[in-house]
């Protein structure tokens, strides 16, 4: 260790750091954490943050006394928002780059404050971009060190004399010099994820952060897990099939029951029980709503991750496979050849078909959450044809689900043992929570213990008997019950108050559900807040939800408070709020069920347009809320449109985003040619109206950046139009690149002036023809359309 001390002095050395000044260490490998000791042993009291994707080196770091521990892949821009708020929006004095990753080195860039130092540590496998417009507007130092220089000496000094002490908790072994190649070496190539070092095949694979068993469950939810004592049985049962022989038929257990019977809890608590067994291959929780967490297109390289953690044995074959197919991780490789090269190969390389009396286990909870049905198919096809083709291969696979069509049509075969967790009676399990709940909030709410001190026992046998009747063997609704009772919801009730109403709801949780959301339904901005929360794919911050709608964070956090019983509504304004169970996502987006809190798809569009006003290139989000809020039904009818977007206060960001939405409507509904031609006539309108209404520069950025909003690929679709149609579109489309003209004159010159021909432009962006019409100018692969055809060809560039 102590040349990695060595390497971090002579940086720190480079950077001439001094007391009183602020630094971020983006990478908390030996180097970062060293790097973060000798900052400490210049200022105790420094502002010091340390950016890193590993939770256990970010424990390192928080024990080594770094200010602030951000993991960059929670959120984009959590170091930069961590680094600004730390220091009033300046940025740090330093950054020390030891990551080596370019996304790395742009934040580092970005939170190097004027006239500040970045220090390079790391090692590049390919060189990386560097802004220099940025480096040069802010005078940022760049520098960067190659080895320990002349450092080694004042490394020694430094230990010897304890300036700097605990380094030997970086080691995670001890060799002798005669097994250095096996124990040394070879065990650092093949155990990266085991060593502190940077592994260069997490980067490569990048994981989903938050997905297994091990994630922070009041950011990530389900929040859920077994009271000590509870569920034993069934517990057991999963335990005694995991740890029996492998048999040709006895590879797959699935856990089926009804929303809220607890079932994620079960598949924590049986994750960790085989992490303390050393047999935890990986763990994958979906969750409805969550990004990532509720698709496939990530999945196979989550569980390769895991895998290379657990067995490191498996490495090398994981990194074969990415060295052999680079396109390995990209959408355009199906996910049983990612499975199959990731997950199912190098485990199968490194344990053979021996049959193993202690078979590892892989624990998948919540199928049904899992919004890609098609993918899911594909997951389990693929895991039934590999058990057919290794009956003895030592693997186990552990499934959660409520039973929908799809997973049982996949599932309900020989190969799988199913288990309804309905026959596992849950009174006396729940009863036990419910008692301890109210024991413990007995001794740590003051209100309570001086109730009970003048009154007696509370809550009453009685009380408790009343409230399992309640409940009726949910789990999940005896838990939203209790969380409604005991934590103060600002309602000016006692627990002691909340206990009788709890009786008064409908059982059930969408009796629970309306009685909750009607506290707040009065409320400002509620209508906003949480469509918003129930629809964004990746769920946002109080923060990030206050910005989008113009509000100030206090006023969300006035409607979520009385929510906290159903909504987790984080402590600190930079963490996403969640909902506590997908139901309530279900709830609100059923009509028929939620009735006033009914959430409509429509909303999608005024998120679309809240997102596009916020940045006109996010196009991505854009895109997706279109799609959700069917656009093609929605933007057809100038009423709704008027009545879910925002007024036109702002008229060139109206028009400008109406064009886009137009234009995408436009592709949706190609086969529908009435409907596409309303939707390409009003593009060419709001594009003329949204050029008039704009400066020369932000017409500039607009077409240049965010214009182009055609789905991606390269496929035609023709339209047959009436001539009338045809002639209403050309001076729509006239008018628009008139207007861009007048703004632009001269800054689109690949546009075809010949009108004769007539290739007309909607959407100006580096001389692509979008919209074209005439078959004399078309290109190759749609001269068959015919005269007078309106051909919409998806080029996007």
């Amino acid at each position: 260790m102590l040349e990695p001390l060595a390497i971090a002095l002579h940086a720190v050395k480079r950077s001439e750091f001094k007391p009183g000044q602020t630094a971020l260490i983006s990478g908390a490998g030996p180097i970062g954490l060293l790097t973060l000791q000798v900052l400490r042993s210049i200022d105790p009291g420094a502002l010091i943050v340390v950016s890193e994707p590993i939770e256990f080196r970010r424990k390192f770091a928080l024990k080594w006394g770094a200010t602030e521990v951000v993991d960059p892949n929670s959120s984009r821009g959590v170091a930069l928002a961590v680094v600004y708020g730390e220091t009033n929006g300046v940025g740090v004095d330093v950054v020390f780059e030891t990551a080596g990753t370019q996304e790395s080195l742009d934040t580092a860039l970005m939170c190097v404050k004027p006239h500040g130092t970045l220090v390079n540590l790391a090692i590049w496998q390919r060189s990386p971009s560097v802004n220099l417009s940025l480096v040069n507007s802010r005078e940022i130092r760049l520098t960067g060190i190659m080895g320990y220089g002349d450092a080694y000496p004042r490394a020694i000094e430094a230990v010897a004399f304890g300036e700097i002490t605990g380094i030997e908790e970086l080691a995670t072994k001890k060799i002798g010099i005669d097994t250095v190649v096996e124990e040394g070496i070879l065990a650092l190539l093949t155990g990266k994820d085991n060593q502190v070092s940077p592994p260069d095949l997490f980067h490569q694979l990048e994981p989903i952060p938050n997905a297994s068993h091990t994630r922070n469950r009041k950011t990530s939810p389900p929040d859920s897990t077994c009271h000590p004592g509870t569920r034993e049985a069934v517990i057991q049962k999963i335990a005694s099939w995991a740890d029996s022989a492998i048999q040709p038929q006895n590879h797959i257990f699935l856990l089926y029951g009804h929303v809220g019977c607890g079932k994620s809890a079960i598949s924590q608590a049986v994750s960790d029980i085989f992490q303390g067994k050393g047999r935890l291959l990986a763990s994958f929780f979906f969750f409805r709503n969550a990004g990532d967490r509720s698709r496939m297109n990530r999945f196979a390289a989550t569980l390769a991750s895991q895998l290379s953690a657990a067995a490191p044995q498996t490495m090398p074959f994981i990194e074969a496979a990415l060295t052999a197919e680079p396109g390995l991780l990209t959408p355009n490789v199906g996910l049983e050849v990612q499975l199959q090269r990731l997950v199912y190969e190098p485990f199968k390389a490194v344990f053979d078909d021996t049959a193993n009396l202690h078979p590892y286990l892989i624990v998948v909870d919540g199928l049904d959450e899992c919004e890609d049905r098609e993918g899911m198919e594909l997951f389990i096809g693929s895991l039934l044809d590999f058990f057919e083709s290794n009956p003895s291969i030592p693997l186990r696979l552990f499934f959660t689900s409520r039973l929908e069509q799809h997973i049982q049509t996949a599932l309900e075969v020989d190969e799988v043992l199913l288990e309804d967790l309905a026959k596992h009676d849950s009174d006396d399990d729940i009863f036990l929570v419910v008692q301890k709940s109210f024991e413990q909030a007995g001794k740590s709410d003051r209100v309570i213990r001086a109730y009970i001190s003048e009154y007696g026992q509370w809550p009453t046998q009685g009380d408790l008997d009343r409230l399992m009747c309640h409940v009726q063997g949910s789990f999940i609704f005896a838990s939203m019950l209790l969380k409604y009772v005991l934590k103060s919801t600002g309602d000016n009730l006692t627990p002691m108050d909340r206990l009788p109403l709890a009786f008064e709801m409908n059982p059930g949780l969408d009796g629970l559900y309306t009685e909750m959301i009607s506290r707040s339904y009065h409320l400002p901005h509620f209508s906003d807040i949480i469509p918003t929360i129930v629809l964004t794919e990746e769920p946002l911050s109080l923060c990030e939800i206050a910005k989008l709608h113009g509000i100030h964070v206090y006023e969300v956090v006035h409607v979520l408070v009385p929510l906290q019983a159903i909504i987790q509504v984080p402590g600190t304004d930079d963490v996403p709020v969640t909902l506590y169970h997908k139901s309530l996502h279900d709830f609100f987006t059923s009509e028929s069920r939620s009735l006033a809190y009914f959430v409509s798809p429509t909303y999608h569009l005024r998120l679309a347009y809240l997102f596009f006003a916020i940045d006109y290139v996010d196009e991505l989000f854009l895109r997706w809320s279109l799609e959700n809020g069917g656009p093609a039904s929605t933007l057809s009818d100038p009423g709704k449109v008027q009545k879910i977007l925002p007024d036109a206060s702002q008229p060139e960001l109206h028009y400008a985003f109406l064009s886009v939405a137009f234009f995408v409507a436009a592709f949706e509904m190609a086969l529908l040619p009435d409907g596409a031609l309303y939707m390409v006539t009003e593009c060419a309108k709001q594009v003329a109206l949204a050029v008039e209404h704009n400066s020369a520069l932000d017409v500039e950025r607009w077409l240049g950046e965010a214009a182009c909003f055609a789905p991606s690929g390269s496929n035609y679709k023709v339209i047959e139009l009436s001539t009338s149609a045809i002639q209403n579109l050309q001076e729509n489309v006239q008018l628009a690149w008139e207007a861009v003209e007048a703004k632009l004159p001269g800054r689109f010159p690949d546009r075809d002036q010949s009108y004769d021909t007539w290739v007309s432009q909607i959407l100006v962006h580096k001389g692509i023809a979008c919209f074209q019409m005439d078959s004399g100018t078309l290109s190759a692969p749609a001269k068959r359309a015919a005269k007078g055809s309106i051909l919409l060809a998806e080029c996007y560039d």
